[in-house]
This record gives C-alpha cells, sequence and structure tokens, in this order.
C-alpha cells in the first residue's frame, strides 16, 4: 500500500516540475517573441536608415566638390547582422553630420525633409532598441537562473547580445537645426 502513495507522489511532483516547466517555456517564449519583432522592426529602420543616408549623399555629392559618406552604397552589397549595420549606419550618419556642421551647409528644402526623416528615423532606432535592450537582458536574467538549468538545456536557449546605444550627442546637430 505503501507504495502506491509513492507513486502518486512521484507522479505528483512530476507533474508538478512539468507544469513548472512549460510555465517558464511560455514566459521565456514570450519575451522572445518581444525581441524577434523588435529584430525585424529594427531591420527595417535600418534599412529605411541606409536608404535615407545613400539619398542625401547621392544629392549633397552631386551639387558639392567635397564627397562624403563614399562609401555607404557599399552597405548595401556587404552581409552584415543588425549589429554591424546599425555600427556602420552611424559612422556615416556622423560623418554627414561633421560635413553639415563643419561646412555650415546650407540643405535646400528635399533635403532638409530626407534629414528630418533621418533624425525621426534615429529616434525611432534608438527607441526600438532600448525596448530590444530591455527585453534581451530580462530573457538572459531569466535563462541564467538555476532553476530554468534544464529548460535551457532541453530548448537549447543560449544568451543574446544587446546593442551598444549611441550618445546623444552626435545627434545634437539636428536638434540644432530644428529638425524634429
Amino acid at each position: 500500500m505503501i507504495y502506491i502513495y509513492i507513486g502518486i507522489g512521484i507522479v505528483f511532483i512530476a507533474a508538478l516540475i512539468l507544469i513548472l516547466l512549460k510555465n517558464e517555456k511560455d514566459e521565456i517564449d514570450s519575451i522572445l517573441v518581444k525581441i524577434d519583432e523588435s529584430e525585424d522592426n529594427i531591420d527595417i529602420l535600418l534599412e529605411k536608415k541606409l536608404k535615407i543616408l545613400c539619398d542625401v549623399s547621392k544629392t549633397i555629392n552631386e551639387k558639392e566638390e567635397d564627397k562624403i559618406l563614399t562609401n555607404i552604397g557599399k552597405l548595401k552589397n556587404k552581409t552584415l547582422d543588425s549589429f554591424g549595420l546599425y555600427k556602420e549606419l552611424n559612422k556615416n550618419n556622423k560623418e554627414l553630420n561633421d560635413f553639415i556642421e563643419g561646412y555650415e551647409y546650407v540643405l535646400p528644402d528635399e533635403e532638409d525633409k530626407m534629414m528630418k526623416d533621418l533624425y525621426n528615423t534615429n529616434i525611432e532606432i534608438k527607441a526600438l532598441l532600448k525596448f530590444y535592450n530591455k527585453n534581451v537582458e530580462l530573457y538572459n536574467k531569466i535563462i541564467s537562473k538555476f532553476s530554468r538549468l534544464l529548460l535551457r538545456i532541453i530548448k537549447r536557449y543560449s544568451k543574446k547580445e544587446v546593442f551598444e546605444i549611441e550618445d546623444e550627442v552626435e545627434f545634437e546637430i539636428l536638434k540644432e537645426k530644428n529638425w524634429w
């Protein structure tokens, strides 16, 4: 008779563990959905930023002796991940800002509109990066807990990388030109 009670107890404990693992898996999966969606949106915005920078550089280079962002077109052909593309685009964005600020370049209406779009895109990217980083940090924290070790091994969850968000200083030129 005691073996029956021990068997029922083992089944009960196993069922409880399975329920807890399923709840933890669902929690992790919901965070992963947020991370995946924000990654997709970041990729879309980075492509938009790349297009804007290409258009601005093309317009300025047609009018000016000093050529800027000469390597921006090559970024389209490179196979960079989101992290690499983000860094490269920020370098090019900084170069563009330095050009406008250094030469006190006056933008025609068409370029002014593109710069406003670039500024707004930078704000959207930064907001998405903060959302992404927040969820990645939460995900990394959750899968690092000892209680999730079994789940991490079974589902092969691994830590994710966060974006290094650029300082706002490089975008000050945009604020000074009232592009918001």
